[in-house]
């Protein structure tokens, strides 16, 4: 498998759940309303538009991330949130990047949404974890 500026993506749009999120202490022990977005590219693979039920890379895979991610508690960080989402699809060898959009929909007033955008990497997985060792 080999990367290429063609190669395919999947799209998980409008993920839509209750997540505790957020570093203001009236913040903490709530959930409030976030929509998920991932596109989630994949290293190149002929067999990926076969018509077949053995498929390379399940999507459903993106999906559960998200949710089991959302499970693990409160988190302070849209940004932090991303980034483990990110790491969760990542540990599939099919996936070369994912794309990761959060938005808080319910926190300020007169907007649709708050969110954060990142692409992630494995090479920014690896500058963010020396990162945290480097601070810890």
């Amino acid at each position: 498998m080999s990367a290429s500026p063609t190669a395919p993506y999947f799209e998980i749009n409008g993920y839509q759940a209750r997540a505790q999120i957020g570093c203001a202490p009236d913040e903490h022990g709530v959930a409030q309303g976030v929509v998920i977005d991932l596109r989630v590219h994949l290293f190149f693979n002929p067999a990926l538009y076969l018509d077949r039920y053995a498929m390379p890379y399940d999507y459903m895979a993106a999906v559960d991330a998200i949710a089991t991610t959302l499970a693990e508690g409160h988190h302070i960080l849209q940004e932090s949130l991303a980034l483990k989402i990110g790491r969760r699809v990542l540990a599939s060898e099919h996936v070369e990047r994912v794309d990761v959009r959060v938005r808080k929909t319910e926190r300020y007033d007169g907007v649709e949404s708050i969110g954060f955008f990142t692409p992630v990497d494995r090479d920014l997985l690896m500058k963010v974890d020396a990162t945290a060792r480097t601070l810890a």
